[in-house]
């Protein structure tokens, strides 16, 4: 799936705001830290920020952002619907909540009540919002437990370290809060190693031959490409991540959302206040990045099934298909230069040389790999503009190519 940024800010800054309200209610409930009103203040203010922040940022993923009001209509059968209601609806206790520890200076009796409505609708507003994405049966990289399991770790995780920066900034740190981030940090890697797990081991979800019942037959590929030009669906759901760089990505992730973040926090807990306050800085700053990264690995890495329609071998792997073709500009012994490209289970060649071993115009189902000519030397008689497009060859016969090629300016 196409890693869109906004819904990365989204789902970053509203975890980590309704975690924080989570991580609040909680010690409220427990008395865990003292009624302060500065510190009640400020906290409450930054996780409503971020949780506004959020709810913004997610409106500009919708094709209308005008109309950003009618997901709350269909809230019997989406998730999504009732993921905006339970957002809205958690800043009703939220902010009698925030009243009665800024103001009132008491989180007792009503208001406790207050903080455990807060407590429950945040826990599950992050619910739905990981639902949104696991009741999607055609991603498989989606489609199974992990994925709430991952979201709720991750946002109690991002909230306990925001508690643990502002306790330090107001002197109201207990150890019970130290106990509690550790813990939050180390559910939410044993989770997101749980599901990267899961889904190497679990790749092939829906693959041509079990999409067409024609396994029995041998394999399946595309014959005739459903169009010519890259479409809404292909750019949004055919997105591809190289694996070196999934792998590349993902000691990112481990590294950033939680390793250095969860060590910095750690080991300068009980320290001096002209170190442990900055290390908290620090590890709530590296975490936030280090989350966004994981987030934008989690659409990276999902595959939609219908891009198998588009020519994908499975719905976890896909190649280069036919409406996204890119040249490879190659220069062997002679200067005379050629351009071979790749797609749709099949690579073309033209210019004088075929070092392809292919004639010219003909596929070769078994060359996939392409590059993108930007990044290429062109010599001899190539162009540097190597973008294509594709029109029907009206002359099959022969075995001939269904398309012919022609460069694009």
């Amino acid at each position: 799936m196409h890693p869109a940024y906004s819904v990365i800010l989204f789902t970053t800054f509203s975890g980590a705001g309704y975690g924080l309200l989570i991580m609040l209610a909680l010690f409220a409930i427990i008395g865990g830290v003292p009624p302060d009103r500065w510190f009640g203040f400020f906290s409450f203010t930054l996780a409503f920020v971020m949780i506004a922040f959020g709810l913004i940022a997610s409106t500009y993923h919708l094709g209308h952002p005008e109309r950003a009001l009618l997901a709350l209509s269909q809230w019997k059968s989406s998730w999504l619907s009732r993921e905006a209601i339970l957002a809205i609806a958690t800043f009703a206790p939220g902010l009698l909540f925030a009243f009665g520890w800024v103001v009132m200076g008491n989180v007792q009796g009503g208001w406790r009540v207050m903080a455990g409505m807060t407590f429950l609708l945040s826990f599950m507003t992050i619910f739905c919002t990981a639902m949104v994405y696991a009741s999607l049966r055609p991603i498989r990289a989606w489609f199974n437990p992990h994925t709430v399991r991952v979201y709720i770790a991750y946002a109690l995780w991002t909230g306990s370290l925001w508690l643990n920066l502002l306790t330090h900034l107001f002197d109201l740190h207990t150890p019970w809060i130290g106990v509690t981030f550790v813990i939050a940090g180390l559910l939410a890697f044993f989770f997101k190693r749980k599901y990267w797990i899961y889904i190497d081991r679990h790749p092939d979800w829906v693959t041509p031959e079990t999409a067409t019942g024609l396994g029995d037959l041998g394999k399946v590929r595309l014959l005739d490409a459903p169009n010519t030009q890259e479409n809404y669906v292909q750019q949004e759901m055919g997105f591809k991540i190289a694996r070196k760089h999934a792998e590349k990505l993902r000691r990112w992730a481990f590294t950033y959302s939680f390793l250095v973040p969860w060590c910095i926090a750690a080991f300068t807990v009980d320290s001096d206040p002209w170190l442990k306050i900055p290390g908290a800085i620090i590890a709530v700053i590296v975490m936030m990045g280090g989350v966004m990264i994981e987030r934008w690995l989690f659409f990276a890495e999902a595959k939609h099934t219908t891009m198998l329609y588009y020519g994908a071998e499975n719905s976890y792997s896909l190649f280069l298909q036919a409406d996204a073709f890119s040249l490879l500009l190659r220069n062997r012994r002679r200067r005379s230069a050629e351009c071979c490209f790749s797609g749709g289970g099949g690579a073309y060649h033209f210019g004088a040389q075929q070092p392809c071993g292919i004639p010219a115009g003909e596929t070769a189902p078994y060359i996939r790999s392409a590059s993108d000519c930007s990044n290429a030397r062109p010599s001899g008689t190539c162009l540097q503009s190597c973008r294509i497009r594709f029109i029907r060859n009206p002359d099959r016969a022969g075995g001939r190519s269904p398309f012919t090629a022609q460069k694009m300016a």
